[in-house]
């Protein structure tokens, strides 16, 4: 208990005394207490001003009659603020400590009507009390975690009790403090006052805390008692400044200025407590100090309008007694104004500059927010240039909420319309950072704040405005929902320009805004295509073997009928913001007119020409301000097509409406489709389009209508395009378009007819190409035959996915002929011959192969007996299946076979799916379907088996060097110089970002940084289809894998490449661990795990050491995920289940055999290079110690000084190569010493949360080793290039963030670049000069940093690496982390 708690209660008023219950017993309120909550309430509002708002509560309160005052009813409680026996008057709705006042008007809200479905839960501060570790002993501070407190009533007592024993109060209120920050040390009445002993107060408290093992405090707990504790908190100091400031005794008393000593001292602390807490306070009240101010200012404004009325008047000498009043009253709030002012300085000075740039996040976002704020709140005295750079500055952090936080807070500011004078500045020298986060930040939220940001924008230049219009084509919904807004308005700018001279009607209005539209469409797609295109590398893509098969197999198997396009996209974000997009009605008649007319003249028959007329023949031509282009016609048709879509899917989804919808959309489609197949029908892409619109239509009300003609001319103008054209995307949209109309099923007689057409034309077109041809397997074929084999079988492969073609297949007229099926074989086995124009043909037949084969499997009869007809149905099926796969074979690892890349990849496709298909259930695993018949079950040889892993590191292989292709070389071919030193250091080092030095320029000179264009290529289709037939392959052999068809020692050859080619690839990867995982811990195969994992290794090192790799960064990547195979951890990082210990020693001891005889080689030979390469090996080796245990790292240690002693070769102590070897002997004698020195506390107590310490201690040994091995950053998008080695810790500042002199903040460097969390093009620095700013801007230069900078970060870096070093990790998290630790600045990108 506090000593102010000590003294007599004062005598309560009748108001007062209708507390009737105390939170101490039981927490309940009564309801007179309830009505005083809510008068605290309106009280408050009272301060505002809201005159309308009281006038109305007024009427309320005229309404009900007055509360007798109750009889005071004593009590005990706790947190009841006991104030001396000062009793304080109300004026001005406030309460203020004078002995007499008039009384204040009572303003009664309506009373509170009982809740019939819930009961409140009562609050018990001793049951909250037992649930935390903060002592209840602080009246404050319980009413504050009271959620049904009345805070004004407290503050008011509290006002009271300072009044008479203002040392008390303040003790009790910095108690409050400390207990807000979770602390349980208290400060009596003279420690509170004594200013030059809060430093060392603080440093008594911080041990404490230190050693305390709770690192929750209320602001950052999860408890349910502090879910409110926040806002409970800021409305408590709002209270307390707005009631002060009302009192009189916030600037001619020593409330604030205790205060803000104790804060500022405590928001430089060392622990996360009090930094954060005592910043949050510090925070709210400089925003209720700008509430405050803003008042005051008024009040000077009404008391100048005063004395000027007073001025004007006649008969000066009769008011000069009123005007002296008046200019003392001036006088006497200028000078409250002047104080309060100061006040708000020195809390943003000694609070705010120095933790808006903290090492925490959520700091640094409070600090923003609270910013924004105060720009709304007082705007005379924060909105310039000053203070909004420090908004500007962290639009550049790493963390999404500090960005999100400042985007919001500047939306905030620019929505208000008058401060856009004050803002031009800002606005100038950080809308292309604001442009570039809209455009490419990495978070969705912040992406579209900043959109919402820049509509309130004018300033913007039309080179921006149509970068953010790309936006529209978004892959995120959220992003194009929100800029769509943004799109709106320019298209109705658009609008009014063509509007002008012509007439305003509503007709001519929708088509002049559907010519807009397709207009801007078309010039943004056109911008988004050469944002994507790379001429330079699709060129060079182009002139390499095998690229125009590999682009036409990317795009059949990328063009799928149901696939969105753009136009889908962008309809469905404007179809709510411009009105002619939702209008299918006005876009299919505008399409339907003739856009080709451009006012040419005609000719009579007597040869005269006449002047052909305008406007006499609208209904079916365009007028010239309305008229598209092909490419709008063509955009509009896609644009068109997406509506449809969407009506249609509404509709369906939608059963009442369902029938009037599909009936008028069909009805009108039933008469514009025959027009717009005959319009576009030559054009293969606008024909695309046209062919999905049937998909749209209820096809049975042609038979409802009586039009079967007219439905047959409708199949017969698909079959025409689809036998006609032989685009991918026109097969794959006219096929979808067939498949919709033969479920039609009241139609069926009239789709079994054009079906059976159909595949009579195609069967006849394929007979016609191969009838004079014999021995197809080697048989020649001319251009023209070839153009005409390969359509067919295009329509065949995208067809047969649709329909069941296997008796189609098979037919042969008793004999009489070839079958189908007997052809396409035929015709495949051409494969082997390797030509590259038949490339794309051989891919095609083999799908209808599958395919075919595919069906005939959906076609087994299930059952326990069958027929002979059965038996010769699966017979035949594994007949032609054995023959596939005997292709497939041939061509994947065939000796003889010259077959191409394409070819080669759909084969392994083909027939890993086979396996997968054809194994039995227990192989299977997922992917296995029901087979009841052993004959036709399949397995891999280990001979295929390893064959196939062959041709699988092959396309690795192949992959990166098209990759490294890609990039410009590295400077590793000059490590051969270090043999001569046996000190050099192997690895590649990073690049100095010191002071003098600058990032490069590109060849364009525009300024970019070099590694821009070195580490992330642009990407480009070619780039796209490469990497897409590459991930096919991997993900191909991983579901075999994980199908159990492969053994899965197979595996290592792919995680050697983990880290070095694309991030698809990496996550592929991580399933594999996952599978290791299961054969390790629960199929007993421990042994397999450890081969696999030191070939992976072994593989990926030889790649570093071979010089394939500049450094061994994916080396050590790939043992940080591979050490997640042999344990298997809980929450709290707890072990559940671990791999014996004996496969954990095998691993060391092999591993350790290798790479001692390795160096024991090379230093026979003389090779130091290799020597100092191969020595790092046992870095890699560091996190697979994290879980072994004293009597396993015996046995290794052991070994190692055994081989080492064989191998005869001596370490220095002090050298630098020897250092990976040093820093796995220093993890293994840790591991050697943990068990030891933990036995008697795990036998004592357990660890945190039930977990006991050893497990603790293993549980983190794998952060601890990876703060001794270089931690490699994740894989580049792009490319097997790693990056270079980070280097460990030093204490030197990097990156141009330092720790300043107080605490441990994040500093700017205003000479290096600013981090780049988003896309690299174009970064500006962090305070780029602008022309033609004003001074203030030109001036100002981010904080910087000194040499006590330096120190206290070495400082903290060892009290830090103590605390590490403790078994129990007591509050780690809550010290702010070194410097080496601060958050990385990445380079992403966002691509569409």
């Amino acid at each position: 208990m506090s000593d102010s708690e000590n003294t007599p209660r004062p005598r309560r008023s009748g108001r007062e005394r209708k507390i009737i219950s105390r939170l101490g017993e039981d927490g309940g309120l009564s309801d007179s207490q309830t009505r005083k909550r809510k008068r605290s309430v309106l009280s408050d509002t009272d301060a505002t001003g809201d005159e309308s708002e009281l006038t109305a509560l007024s009427e309320i309160d005229n309404e009900e009659p007055e509360e007798e005052p109750e009889p005071e009813i004593e009590s005990d409680r706790d947190d009841a603020y006991k104030a001396p026996t000062y009793k304080a008057a109300h004026t001005n709705g406030k309460r203020v400590p004078k002995q007499k006042a008039p009384k204040k008007p009572r303003l009664v809200a309506p009373k509170e009507r009982k809740r019939k479905s819930k009961k409140a839960v009562p609050f018990d501060i001793t049951q909250v009390a037992a649930d935390m570790t903060i002592k209840n002993d602080n009246a404050l501070f319980n009413a504050i975690l009271n959620p049904a407190s009345a805070l004004q009533t407290t503050v008011e007592d509290f006002l009271s009790s300072f009044a008479q024993t203002p040392n008390h109060s303040l003790a009790d209120l910095m108690n409050c403090v400390l207990r807000c920050c979770g602390c349980n040390d208290s400060v009596d009445q003279d420690q509170v006052v004594d200013y030059d002993g809060i430093v060392d107060a603080l440093e008594t408290f911080t041990e404490g805390m230190r050693n305390d093992d709770s690192p929750v405090y209320p602001l950052t707990s999860k408890l349910p008692a502090f879910k409110r504790f926040r806002k409970s908190m800021g409305e408590f100091l709002e209270r307390l400044v707005k009631s002060a400031a009302e009192a009189g005794v916030l600037h001619d008393s020593d409330l604030l200025p205790t205060i803000l000593p104790w804060v500022v001292a405590m928001s430089s602390s060392a622990l996360r407590n009090f930094r954060h807490t005592a910043t949050s306070i510090a925070l709210e009240i400089e925003t209720a100090l700008c509430d405050v101010a803003s008042a005051v200012d008024q009040e000077v404004e009404i008391v100048q309008r005063q004395i000027d009325g007073e001025r004007k008047k006649k008969g000066k000498a009769a008011g000069a007694g009123r005007d002296k009043v008046l200019e003392a009253k001036r006088n006497e709030v200028k000078e409250r104004k002047a104080k309060i002012v100061e006040f708000i300085k020195e809390f943003f000075d000694s609070v705010f500059v120095h933790r808006y740039r903290d090492l925490d996040p959520s700091i640094r976002s409070d600090c923003v927010q609270a910013l924004g704020q105060w720009f709304l709140k007082y705007s005379a005295y924060f909105l310039d240039g000053l203070n909004l750079r420090y908004i500007g500055w962290l639009l550049n952090d790493s963390v999404t909420t500090v960005r999100l936080a400042a985007v919001k807070a500047l939306g905030a500011l620019y929505a208000k319309k008058d401060f856009s004078i004050s803002l031009s500045h800002f606005t100038d020298r950080f809308k292309s950072r604001l442009v570039e986060m809209a455009i490419g930040d990495i978070d969705i939220g912040v992406r579209v704040a900043t959109i919402g940001l820049l509509r309130n924008i004018d300033r913007l230049e039309e080179h921006e405005k149509d970068k953010l219009c790309l936006m529209a084509f978004s892959g995120e919904p959220r992003v194009r929902k929100a800029i769509s807004i943004f799109v709106k308005g320019i298209w109705e700018e658009e609008v009014e320009e063509r509007m002008v001279g012509q007439p305003n009607t509503a007709r001519m209005l929708k088509r002049v805004g559907i010519k807009v539209l397709a207009s801007l469409l078309v010039k943004w797609s056109q911008a988004l295509d050469q944002v994507a295109s790379d001429p330079d590398s699709q060129s060079q893509s182009q002139s390499q073997g095998d690229s125009h098969g590999q682009i036409k197999e990317i795009s059949w198997l990328v063009n799928a009928a149901d696939q969105r396009g753009r136009m889908a996209m962008i309809v469905e974000a404007l179809s709510d913001e411009i009105d002619v997009i939702g209008d299918w009605k006005s876009l299919l008649e505008h399409l339907l007119l003739d856009h080709s007319a451009e006012g040419e003249t005609t000719v009579q028959k007597k040869g005269k020409k006449k002047q052909a007329p305008s406007n006499t023949n609208s209904d079916e031509t365009a007028e010239e301000v309305s008229r598209l282009t092909e490419e709008e016609e063509g955009v509009m048709l896609e644009v068109l097509t997406a509506v449809l879509r969407i009506e249609s899917g509404d509709a369906k989804n939608n059963k009442e409406g369902d029938e009037a919808v599909n009936a008028e959309i069909t009805r009108a489609l039933i008469e514009a489709l025959p027009k717009l197949f005959a319009k576009h029908q030559t054009d293969e892409g606008r024909i695309s389009e046209v062919l999905l619109i049937p998909q749209c239509m209820a096809l049975d009300m042609y038979l409802e209508m009586r039009l079967v003609p007219a439905y047959e001319a409708l199949w017969d103008a698909v079959q025409k395009q689809f036998v006609t054209h032989s685009s991918p995307t026109t097969l794959a949209h006219a096929a979808a378009t067939i498949h919709h109309m033969l479920n039609v099923t009241a139609l069926s007689k009239t789709n079994a007819t054009k079906i059976a057409e159909l595949e009579d034309d195609l069967s006849s077109s394929l007979r016609d190409v191969v009838s004079s041809k014999e021995e197809l397997e080697v048989t020649t074929f001319d251009d023209d035959e070839l153009i005409a084999l390969t359509g067919v079988c295009s329509r065949l492969a995208v067809l047969i996915q649709y329909k069941d073609m296997v008796s189609w297949m098979e037919e042969n007229e008793d004999g009489k002929q070839a079958s189908i099926w007997e052809i396409l074989r035929a015709i495949a086995e051409r494969g082997k011959l390797g030509y590259k124009e038949e490339e794309y043909l051989i891919v095609q037949i083999l799908d209808v192969l599958v395919m075919h084969v595919t069906w005939k499997v959906d076609a087994i009869p299930q059952g326990t007996t069958y027929s002979q007809d059965d038996d010769r149905f699966c017979e035949r099926l594994r007949q032609q299946r054995d023959a596939l796969i005997e292709i497939f074979t041939e061509y994947v690892v065939g000796n003889s076979s010259n077959a191409c890349e394409s070819v080669k990849r759909t084969a392994f496709h083909h027939l890993l799916n086979f396996h997968i298909l054809f194994s039995s259930p227990e192989e299977s695993g997922p992917y296995h379907i029901l087979l009841t018949r052993s004959d036709l079950k399949l397995s891999l040889t280990d001979e295929a088996q390893y064959r196939l892993a062959g041709f699988v590191q092959s396309e690795i292989e192949r992959y990166a060097e098209e990759l490294a292709d890609e990039r410009p070389r590295t400077t590793k071919e000059n490590l051969a110089d270090t043999d001569n030193s046996d000190d050099e250091v192997v690895s590649v080092p990073k690049k100095g970002k010191g002071k003098g030095k600058k990032s490069q320029k590109n060849a364009d000179g525009k300024g970019k940084p070099a590694a821009e264009s070195a580490d992330l290529p642009r990407l480009t289709r070619a780039s796209l289809e490469r990497e897409y037939a590459f991930n096919s392959i991997s993900s191909t052999f991983l579901r075999a894998v994980r199908g159990h068809t492969f053994n899965v020692r197979h595996c290592g050859i792919l995680l050697a490449h983990y880290g070095r080619l694309d991030p698809i690839f990496d996550s592929c990867m991580k399933l594999i661990v996952d599978v290791l995982k299961e054969e390790g811990m629960f199929k007993g195969n421990g042994e397999v795990v450890v081969s696999v994992v030191l070939q992976a290794l072994r593989d990926s090192f030889t790649l570093f050491l071979d010089d394939i790799e500049p450094d061994e960064t994916h080396t050590l990547a790939l043992a940080k995920i591979l050490a997640g195979c042999f344990v298997i951890r809980g929450p709290q990082l707890s072990i559940i289940r671990r791999l014996d210990a004996k496969f954990v020693v095998d691993l060391h001891l092999t591993a350790l055999s290798w790479v001692v005889k390795q160096i024991a080689s090379y230093q026979t030979s003389s090779n130091k290079r290799m020597r100092n390469k191969t020595i790092i090996y046992f870095r890699v080796l560091i996190p697979f110690l994290a879980t072994i245990k004293s009597q396993d790292a015996l046995k290794i240690k052991a070994h190692l000084d055994q081989i080492i002693a064989q191998a005869k070769f001596e370490i220095p102590p002090n050298s630098k190569i020897w250092e990976p070897y040093r820093a796995y002997e220093k993890r293994l004698t840790a591991a050697l010493m943990k068990d030891k020195s933990r036995a008697t506390k795990q036998r004592k107590e357990p660890g945190v949360n039930g977990v006991s310490d050893a497990e603790q201690t293993e549980a983190t040994g794998l952060s601890a080793s990876e703060n001794e091995a270089d931690r490699p950053p994740p894989s580049q998008r792009r490319g097997p290039h790693p990056r270079p080695r980070p280097t460990q810790r030093s204490n030197a500042p990097a990156n141009g963030i330092s720790l300043p002199d107080d605490d441990f903040s994040l500093n700017f460097d205003p000479n290096a670049p600013p981090p780049q969390l988003f896309s690299p093009t174009a970064l500006s620095e962090l305070t780029p000069s602008v022309a033609g700013s004003n001074q203030e801007f030109e001036d100002d230069k981010p904080p910087t940093t000194t040499q006590d900078d330096t120190n206290d970060a070495m400082e903290v870096d060892q009290e830090l690496a103590q605390i590490n070093n403790t078994p129990t990790q007591k509050r780690v998290s809550d010290v702010a982390e070194p410097s080496s630790d601060l958050p990385t600045f990445k380079s992403r990108r966002k691509r569409f």
